[in-house]
């Protein structure tokens, strides 16, 4: 159980700052995505199985309501706060707080957007609270035509805590992927404008077995949304990853999808 608990938990940290190998294609307007006090977002969630289909009795709600705009948190401005509800199978609804950062280039950060993730998983929900939490950038909604930022974040760090395999070190780098303007539909809607980015975290581990270190697969997690709504919907895809000399562990993926808008005053 510990290897599991090592090697997920150090999975979902990545970092925020890079470089983009080409410049954004932009539009226009100087506008960006701004959050109103009042604004409330519904979305479904369900999980996904090996073969990245729904898993329907697994369907949850998560709602969204922005009550608080223009603050400063962690080095960004611009951030606003939203009361998260989770209501999860059994209709027991867990509160939270989700806080967006919306700058006037078009971009979107979210505050620890990955850690949530661990918290799906029972035998790890224990540990969500000991990963580093960092702003990630999810999203570019002025970048009408496709490009990609290359390695926008590393972070290679060493094991702090035992493994059974003894893995010594990891390193994490995430790219993101910007197809530009495609559209996307939700149960809400279909949205013409909505912008798609793909994320993938690379990640490179050194078992003590071993002389080097070694790669595994990538993950892959996306966002669609664009100025004027903000997100329809979020997926992270289910994979099997196998670590050499320690063992295969399935990461279950989900998919999150607006159901119900609400534009505040």
């Amino acid at each position: 159980m510990k290897k599991i608990i090592y090697f997920v938990t150090l999975l979902f940290i990545v970092g925020m700052t890079g470089c983009k190998s080409d410049p954004p294609v932009t539009v226009s307007s100087t506008d960006a995505w701004a959050p109103k006090v009042g604004d409330y977002f519904k979305y479904n969630v369900y999980d996904l199985d090996s073969f990245g289909i729904r898993v329907l009795k697994s369907k949850t709600t998560r709602e969204w309501k922005v009550t608080k705009i223009g603050q400063e948190f962690q080095g960004l401005k611009n951030v606003s706060i939203i009361d998260e509800t989770l209501t999860d199978t059994t209709n027991t609804p867990k509160s939270s707080l989700v806080y967006l950062s919306t700058p006037l280039d078009g971009k979107v950060y979210q505050y620890a957007a990955l850690n949530p993730l661990v918290t799906r998983f029972a035998p790890i929900a224990p540990f969500a609270d000991s990963i580093p939490k960092s702003w990630l950038l999810l999203n570019d909604f002025k970048s009408v035509a496709g490009f990609n930022w290359l390695g926008q974040a590393t972070s290679k760090f060493n094991v702090t805590f035992p493994a059974p395999a003894g893995l010594t070190s990891i390193e994490l780098t995430d790219s993101a992927f910007s197809k530009g303007k495609i559209g996307v539909t939700v149960p809400l809607s279909t949205y013409a404008t909505s912008i798609h980015v793909d994320h993938k975290v690379k990640i490179m581990v050194k078992p003590s077995i071993l002389p080097t270190a070694i790669p595994l697969d990538d993950l892959t997690f996306s966002s669609d949304g664009d100025i004027t709504n903000g997100f329809y919907k979020f997926k992270f895809d289910s994979k099997m990853i196998i670590v050499p000399g320690i063992g295969e562990f399935f990461i279950p993926g989900y998919e999150m999808e607006l159901v119900d808008l609400k534009k505040g005053s």
